[in-house]
């Protein structure tokens, strides 16, 4: 279940990706932001990786292994510290951060008549990526 806390830390998340994907146009200096940008990915990561051990220690270890969310968080969070630890800015770990927002979907879940929008959603890109394969 997401919390109030789990959502703002979803859009904050969104936000800042936003902002870091944006071009500066030569207003601000490049060197500040990216400290600051690294900073805050420390700091999803932290809440990101509190969040996933507060769920584990509230579920019974098989309910906890057989959730793919929970797969999910612990595989992004991993990139995440690969990523900051190895320094790879603007690598494929930038889609692992926006893969990130998937969790989103989680929240859908909640509300029916969204969830079914979104199956119909996914169902038709599917249907899209096999005419393409076809063209």
């Amino acid at each position: 279940r997401l919390s109030l806390a789990a959502v703002v830390m979803l859009a904050l998340n969104a936000l800042v990706l936003w902002l870091e994907a944006e071009p500066s146009g030569g207003q601000l200096s490049a060197a500040p932001l990216t400290t600051t940008f690294r900073w805050l990915e420390i700091g999803f990561l932290l809440y990101y990786t509190l969040e996933v051990i507060i769920r584990f220690r509230r579920s019974a270890t098989h309910t906890f292994l057989t959730d793919p969310w929970n797969w999910g968080c612990m595989l992004f969070i991993l990139a995440g510290v690969i990523g900051l630890g190895f320094d790879l800015p603007d690598s494929g770990l930038r889609l692992v951060k926006i893969l990130r927002l998937t969790r989103i979907a989680r929240l859908v879940q909640f509300l029916h008549p969204l969830f079914l929008q979104l199956q119909g959603l996914l169902r038709c890109v599917k249907l899209l990526g096999w005419f393409v394969v076809l063209l």
